[in-house]
């Protein structure tokens, strides 16, 4: 009958309305899952080359170390490479014994110095990373502002049954409201994307200072 008619819409309405809202909540937490993400990403390779760089300043300071060890090179280059190493290395305390050639240091002062040097070249990376973002921030946010007005000026009545005085649908006008109704579409993905783009840059800074904090701003040792 017609009340049961009226009561099965109404739990249909219900039903897709409950189906958009979850659309919706998924869409935003597939975005906020993309933000982690897109800042997780931004960590990963400054820590990386913050590792890379401590690798091959490492690489340079054993070199050093060898000819401190050289028996066979003359004492004077061997201090001389000592006192370099000395003064990269904390706690280092690396002594040539003048008699016997032999050395003693704080073997331990190399693995603190790794820590100490990848430490470091993580801040000097966030830093750059953080002023290269900061570029791309301001980019972002005038294409966002773009894209944002054209997605405005798409923004027309359109009739969703155009029809002649005799009640038959205008093919052309029809036409014409559906290009209209693609354009608008169009619009809102390009206005979206940007609006991702930009997203992304803030968690990517975001990541960072939560990371590196007061370390960003004051002398980098």
């Amino acid at each position: 009958n017609k009340l049961s008619f009226v009561k099965q819409m109404g739990v249909m309405g219900g039903l897709i309305g409950l189906a958009g809202v979850l659309v919706v909540k998924l869409a935003q937490w597939s975005a906020s899952l993309n933000q982690v993400a897109a800042g997780q990403r931004v960590l990963n390779e400054v820590q990386e080359e913050g590792k890379r760089r401590a690798m091959e300043e490492q690489e340079s300071l054993k070199r050093l170390h060898r000819v401190m060890h050289d028996t066979t090179a003359s004492m004077d280059l061997r201090l001389e490479a000592m006192n370099k190493l000395n003064s990269a290395i904390p706690n280092l305390n690396a002594k040539i014994n003048s008699e016997t050639g032999a050395v003693k240091e704080n073997t331990k002062a190399w693995e603190e110095n790794f820590k100490r040097l990848q430490a470091y070249y993580e801040v000097e990376g966030a830093r750059a990373k953080l002023a290269e973002l900061g570029r791309k921030k301001v980019d972002a946010i005038l294409k966002l502002q773009q894209k944002e007005d054209a997605y405005a000026n798409t923004n027309v009545d359109i009739p969703t049954r155009p029809v002649t005085s005799g009640g038959a649908v205008m093919g052309g006008q029809a036409q014409g409201a559906i290009g209209q109704a693609g354009q608008r579409a169009a619009a809102k993905q390009e206005r979206d994307k940007a609006d991702k783009e930009l997203k992304d840059i803030i968690a990517q800074e975001d990541a960072l200072y939560n990371k590196f904090g007061s370390k960003l701003y004051g002398e980098n040792k």
